[in-house]
């Protein structure tokens, strides 16, 4: 048994933030990161003293980790999740885990067949304002919660674009396409304040 989990981050600029939580839990330990560039790599990489620096993605999962984190564009979560469940990586991916059904279906059968874990983590549920509203139900000053409704606003237009002018994933996975990106960041709260399983879930925008 080993003392400590290794994990390796994949999207060193996006994923940075997952490194400093890592440190807190003392069952684990970051001992990789992967980007597509190095100067990212390695900014990242000094500023949190990660060893291991890989720009290729399979040469981080042949690396003897036993935890990827996705930080990447949210097109390529399920392709990556797959490649390392495959590998016998455990799996914690970003929102959004999948862009399709297809995708969703892919997904489900590839971690069914896995003995690895997969989590999609949906950080907006354990942000201060949420966790405190959660205890609040827990203490009961609701009373009986029958109902839930929640809203997700953030402009993130400046994102669309990098310093050169030129289009980001995000123009196109977050603007060209007609749907709700991220609908687990307003119903991922909401459904953790229910002491029962949600049955039915509603999605709706202009």
């Amino acid at each position: 048994m080993k003392d400590r989990l290794r994990v390796g981050i994949v999207g060193a600029r996006r994923g940075a933030g997952h490194i400093r939580p890592f440190t807190t839990i003392t069952e684990t330990e970051v001992t990789a990161i992967c980007d597509l560039s190095e100067d990212t790599l390695h900014e990242v990489g000094d500023r949190f003293s990660v060893p291991k620096r890989f720009t290729d993605y399979e040469e981080m999962l042949a690396d003897d980790i036993d935890i990827v984190v996705l930080g990447t564009p949210e097109n390529l979560h399920v392709p990556q999740s797959i490649a390392a469940m495959e590998a016998g990586k455990h799996v914690v991916s970003e929102v959004t885990a999948a862009t399709s059904m297809e995708q969703c279906y892919e997904l489900v059968r590839a971690v069914r067949k896995s003995k690895t874990k997969y989590m999609m983590a949906e950080n907006k549920c354990y942000t201060r304002s949420n966790m405190l509203v959660g205890n609040m139900v827990r203490q009961g000053l609701f009373g009986d919660i029958y109902f839930g409704e929640g809203e997700y606003l953030h402009d993130i237009k400046v994102l669309h674009h990098d310093s050169s002018g030129n289009p980001t994933w995000r123009y196109y996975w977050q603007v060209g396409i007609n749907r709700c990106n991220y609908a687990t960041h307003s119903l991922g709260p909401v459904m953790d304040w229910f002491d029962e399983r949600v049955v039915s879930v509603v999605l709706s925008w202009d």
